[in-house]
């Protein structure tokens, strides 16, 4: 019996599987490679806009846009006459404090329409009159709260009417913890149930509950120790906002050049931007700060009056800040600030001031 032969392969033929095979095995490497290549890609575009986004990475166009005001102050529904704080609720309303025309005016963005909500020009102290508001904060229903200065007294106006009611204070001037004296500011939490308050030359910050009435006592939660700039006082505060995720209020500290974190009630506050007593116009320094805001992602934002700017002090670049409105000297042009008081963001984060001694609200846009 013969023995089975094997086919036989010549070496010519061996060669050219061989090669075909290293061919395909270099291609399945190629392709496996650009797959990592653009997984890798994909992650790390990903993990760059989620860092984006955890930090807020955000620019805003150095050149401005007026929204209101022309410059000249004024009593007509397109003028101003010395701005002072301003809010954009949720629905892109804009609560605007016009200060020497004793009134609150309101904007809705989308449209352009201007309404008077509180006050009438003319100084007074009936229920009906502001003398001097110096914020407005609106809660969930469209209820404004006032801060009325030279009234000694912070006015609730319910939604729709220009009748308001005393919440808080005598109505006279006095260091008691039922009385105002250089009342600024104010901000509510997130339920409406607190009012928290700063006083400029009390040099405190108090808490009411938003039920309150007409001389009931508020709760010191933060200075009130003389001014100064140790760490349990404040020193000519202007602007404050609370943040309700971390229960701290931010308080601009106009004397002592810095913003400061503080938790109601604590006995200390911390430095979170400027250096303490010390002014000056370096990334690091503050020259009287009248405002402050706080994002989502915790950066900070400052109005830094004297140095005629609006800072960032952004988490990850620590007592750095950044300038994004202004810092080109006083002026009255699109990229100048002449005393911007107060700074508030829309649902677009695109920025709006208060350019007080200019007469004007302007917007800077995000891009």
């Amino acid at each position: 019996m013969q023995p089975t032969r094997l086919p036989f392969i010549s070496s010519k033929r061996a060669k050219k599987r061989q090669r075909l095979c290293t061919r395909k095995k270099m291609l399945a490497i190629i392709i496996c490679t650009v797959i990592l290549i653009l997984i890798g890609a994909a992650i790390g575009i990903a993990l760059g806009v989620s860092l984006n986004r955890n930090t807020g990475s955000f620019r805003w166009n150095p050149t401005g846009i007026v929204v209101l005001g022309n410059g000249t102050a004024g009593s007509e529904s397109n003028q101003l006459n010395r701005p002072f704080g301003i809010y954009i609720d949720n629905n892109d309303i804009l609560y605007i404090t016009d200060f020497g025309n004793n009134r609150i005016q309101k904007m809705i963005l989308s449209t352009g329409v201007i309404t008077t909500i509180a006050g009438n020009i003319t100084a007074g102290n009936s229920n009906t009159q502001l003398n001097g508001p110096e914020f407005v904060y609106p809660d969930g229903n469209q209820n404004i709260y006032v801060p009325d200065y030279y009234n000694y007294r912070i006015q609730r106006f319910p939604s729709g009417s220009l009748i308001g009611t005393t919440i808080a204070g005598t109505g006279t001037p006095g260091n008691a913890t039922n009385q105002f004296n250089g009342i600024k500011n104010i901000w509510l939490d997130s339920s409406y149930q607190y009012l928290y308050e700063v006083e400029s030359l009390n040099n405190r910050v108090m808490r009411f509950s938003t039920n309150s009435i007409n001389g009931t006592a508020g709760t010191v939660v933060a200075g009130g120790n003389n001014p100064g700039n140790n760490t349990d006082q404040l020193n000519n505060p202007q602007g404050i906002y609370y943040d309700t995720s971390s229960n701290s209020m931010y308080i601009a500290n106009y004397g002592g050049h810095t913003i400061i974190k503080w938790i109601p009630g604590a006995s200390n506050g911390s430095v979170v931007a400027g250096t303490s007593g010390q002014s000056g116009n370096t990334s690091s320094l503050l020259n009287s700060p009248l405002d402050v805001r706080v994002d989502q992602y915790q950066n900070i934002y400052v109005a830094d009056s004297r140095n005629f700017r609006i800072q960032r002090f952004c988490v990850k670049n620590g007592n750095q800040g950044t300038t994004i409105a202004g810092g080109n000297g006083a002026g009255n042009s699109t990229i100048h600030l002449a005393q911007p008081r107060s700074l508030h963001f829309d649902s677009q984060m695109n920025l709006y001031v208060s350019d007080t001694t200019n007469h004007r609200i302007i917007k800077f846009v995000k891009v």
